[in-house]
Formats: structure tokens, C-alpha cells, sequence
């Protein structure tokens, strides 16, 4: 087993024996033509060897492909299992570039998570096209941005936030500029309006290469609804080859959708995931949006259900597979205010906060008597010397969790269940109104690609 290190001025090389996983030998080459031509005459030396480079989708591409086209066997090796390796071999966390390469080793003998490596194919260049669309996309939003900045400068309001190359025109074709410095405002804007119409059409242009490929690879993503030829590449770039995912669980669990289990005795909880696949997240997250705004659906269908049995964002259900919650609609009723006002009938007469037509009766729980303790100490208060129970109630808005404040007017920020009411296109959705909808979704996503 030939292990490397790959950097971008250098490759540090180690080899190992795979049966004592000892050191045999190491050495360093210069990440040149040249060097690469010294690298190969050391590994000749070995006849029976196979490859691990750390990184092959990163800092080692080069050398795992170059590699590759001369008939080696060579094996991708994560750089978080290589960095769990060396954590936790003994020399107390020394890093070097040897001890590197003899963890990359060391992992890709493990054999767990690791993959070989394959020549550049037709998913390489989707990739390719994918991220370039993305950085042409963040450059037209900033371009926007500077001519939404420009306009508001030289009219009164600018423009709205929905702004378009030929409304920016039209408007720029209707401002007079008075002295010198609108007449600059004028020259810039109409500077970051040419860069825009640019950018549209290189953005098209690679829009409709990516339709091709797409269309080549004869994926069945864009038979789904929510997904178009730019959200197909993107996960057909990014999956690659879905076999190497046994179950959906483990693709769920790739791309970011499973939750993390964080129980604890008897208590059962679960977190929003962070981590995993971003981008097939994101796209996930589109799909579960187009099909939120469309009737007929399954994701509005689905959506619909769990509003109507009252789904909210703390109490979470578990309606998917493996009893992980999937659910997250609406912000949660206020904890700090709703439980102060429960234990108001705890505080003496004059120290009430609500009136009496308004105050809520006691929460009766299984064992808990709403009644002080005559046997627990009573504090007397600093101001009114009146009796209060030992465990006092904190005004709501120091606690950690505090009431939510009513909503503005003009904004729908909690969407209450209710049979008769309707979706509007236009009302904000939020983000944890989505994963659950998307973790419902990622199950027919898994299964398109199965069938692909």
C-alpha cells in the first residue's frame, strides 16, 4: 500500500506493509512533471500496489488522476478518516507530512468509507457547469444589488426588489441628471446594467449545456415536480452513482435531511442536521418550495396534513421512517410568557399580573399540587414582604426563551392550522416549514434515482 500525502508543491509518499501495517519506506517528490516521474520510478519497485491518496476530489485530483490514466489502482480516502486515524494513534497528535501519509495509509487498510477512483467522466464536466452557473449567479445578484443602490440614489423609493434589466433600462431612460455627480450615478448605473445583460446570457448559454447533459445521462429527476434541468444536474453531479448508497437512510444522512438523534434516558430528541451535502440540500429545499406553492402535489398534499393536525416547530412529529422527527411548520407558541401566566395564580392578590376574568386556571399535572409546601422555606420579598413560593418566575423577557412579540401588520409570520384556510404564493415560507416536506420528498428523490 503506496499512501500520499498530497500538497500543492509536494507529494509525501509512504509505503506499508498491509498485513503488520508497519512503515516500510517514504519519501518526498516535488508535485511536478518531474517529480511525478521519480514518484513512479519509486513505486516500480513494488509490482503488487494499490494507491491511497487523500483528498481526490481536492488538493489530490491530479496526482489520483494522473494515476488513473497510467492503470493504477488507486483509492479515495477521506481527510476526516485519515484525521481520525491520526488522532488517535499514539505520539500524541504529531503532525508531519510523513505521519499524514501513514494515517492515509492506515485508513484506507480500515476499508471503511473508502471508494476507488475513477477517470473524469460526464458527471465531472455537470459539475463543472453547475459551479460555474452558481458563481455567474452570485455576480448577477451583486451586480443587481449595485444598480438597486445606484437607483434609489437618483429616484425617490428606487426601484421595487423586483428588479430586471429592462425595467432598470426603462428607468434610466426617464432620469434627467441635474449636475455632475447624478450624471457619474447615471454612467455606473448604466455600467452595472450592461454587466447584467452580460451575465444573462452567459448564464443562459451554460443553462442550456447543462439541459444536454442531463438529457444525455437519461435521469428521470426531471419527471419530478419542483425539479427543472438545473436542479437535476446539480444532484446527478453531486450523487454520481447511487449504489454506492445502500439504503435511503444512508443518502438521507449524506445529503443532511436525517435528523441527529441527541436523546438522552428517557428523553427523546432530535436536532436539525448541519452538516452533510449543502448542495443536494439546497435543492431539496427548492423542490419542497415549488411543490408548497402548488396544489396537487405530493408535497403540498403532505404539507397540508400536517398543518391540519396541528404541527408546530418545537413539537416535531415522527412521521418518517425510523420514528425521526419530519415535521417543522410554524413557530412555537411563547414558553416564557405562557408559563408565567399559568403560575399567576400562585402570586398573592396584589402581585397579579393578569385580572381575574383573564387569568387561566391551574395546570393540573400527575403528581403536582399547584398548593406551596408547607414544608419547603418561604421567601418574603425584599419590597412587600409578602409570601412567594421558593422557586420564583423570572419576568419572560430575561429568560432564555422569551415571548414571541405579536406580528407586524402586513406579515404572516406563523401559519395557524385551520381547514379553511388557503396558501398564498405570495406569503413567505420558511426554512423549517420546508425540512419536513424535504425529508418526506428525499424518499421519492432516492427512489427516482434507484430507478435511473
Amino acid at each position: 500500500m503506496i499512501a500520499v500525502d498530497p500538497h500543492k508543491a509536494s507529494n509525501t509518499a509512504a509505503v506499508l506493509d498491509p498485513v503488520t501495517k508497519t512503515v516500510i519506506e517514504s519519501a518526498r517528490f516535488a508535485n511536478s512533471a518531474d517529480g511525478y516521474g521519480q514518484l513512479a520510478r519509486f513505486a516500480a519497485r513494488w509490482e503488487q500496489r494499490r494507491w491511497a491518496v487523500e483528498g481526490c476530489h481536492g488538493a489530490g485530483r491530479s496526482l489520483a488522476q494522473r494515476l488513473v490514466a497510467d492503470g493504477e489502482k488507486v483509492l479515495d480516502v477521506p481527510a476526516k478518516l485519515a484525521a481520525r486515524v491520526r488522532v488517535y494513534s499514539r505520539g500524541h497528535g504529531r503532525k508531519t507530512d510523513k505521519d499524514d501519509a501513514v494515517s492515509v495509509g492506515l485508513a484506507a487498510l480500515d476499508g471503511t468509507g473508502i471508494t476507488p477512483v475513477t477517470r473524469d467522466d460526464a458527471l465531472v464536466s455537470l459539475r463543472l457547469l453547475c459551479d460555474r452557473r452558481e458563481e455567474l449567479t452570485a455576480q448577477r445578484t451583486q451586480a443587481v444589488c449595485r444598480l438597486h443602490r445606484l437607483l434609489a440614489e437618483l429616484t425617490p423609493g428606487g426601484m421595487r426588489r423586483e428588479l430586471s434589466a429592462n425595467k432598470a433600462q426603462a428607468l434610466l431612460g426617464r432620469i434627467r441628471p441635474a449636475d455632475d455627480v447624478s450624471q457619474v450615478r447615471v454612467h455606473i448605473a448604466r455600467d452595472h446594467l450592461a454587466d447584467i445583460r452580460a451575465l444573462d446570457a452567459r448564464i443562459k448559454y451554460i443553462g442550456t449545456q447543462i439541459a444536454a447533459l442531463v438529457t444525455a445521462s437519461g435521469t428521470g429527476l426531471t419527471r419530478l415536480y419542483g425539479i427543472g434541468p438545473v436542479i437535476a444536474g446539480r444532484i446527478v453531479a453531486e450523487v454520481g452513482d447511487v449504489a454506492r448508497f445502500a439504503t435511503k437512510d444512508t443518502f438521507a444522512s449524506y445529503n443532511g435531511t436525517a435528523p441527529i438523534d441527541v436523546s438522552s434516558g428517557d428523553q427523546i430528541r432530535h436536532r436539525l442536521s448541519r452538516a452533510g451535502n449543502r448542495r443536494i440540500n439546497h435543492a431539496l429545499h427548492m423542490m419542497a418550495v415549488t411543490q408548497i406553492r402548488n396544489r396537487g402535489s405530493q408535497g403540498r398534499a403532505y404539507y397540508e396534513r400536517k398543518r391540519l393536525e396541528g404541527k408546530t416547530g418545537k413539537k416535531r412529529s415522527g412521521a418518517s421512517s425510523g420514528g425521526c422527527p419530519t415535521w417543522c411548520t410554524t413557530s412555537s407558541p411563547p414558553t416564557g410568557g405562557a408559563q408565567s401566566e399559568s403560575a399567576d395564580h400562585l402570586r398573592p392578590a396584589g402581585q397579579r399580573r393578569l385580572p381575574a376574568p383573564h387569568r387561566p386556571a391551574a395546570i393540573s399535572r400527575p403528581g403536582h399540587d399547584p398548593r406551596p409546601d408547607p414544608a419547603r422555606p418561604q421567601r418574603l420579598h425584599r419590597t412587600r414582604l409578602a409570601r412567594r413560593p421558593a422557586h420564583r418566575h423570572r419576568d419572560p423577557r430575561r429568560q432564555r426563551h422569551p415571548a414571541r412579540r405579536p406580528p407586524r401588520p402586513g406579515r404572516n409570520h406563523q401559519l395557524r392550522p385551520h381547514p379553511r384556510r388557503t396558501l398564498n404564493r405570495e406569503e413567505p415560507i420558511r426554512r423549517c416549514e420546508t425540512s419536513g416536506v424535504g425529508r418526506y420528498l428525499r424518499h421519492v428523490l432516492y427512489s427516482a434515482l434507484s430507478a435511473a
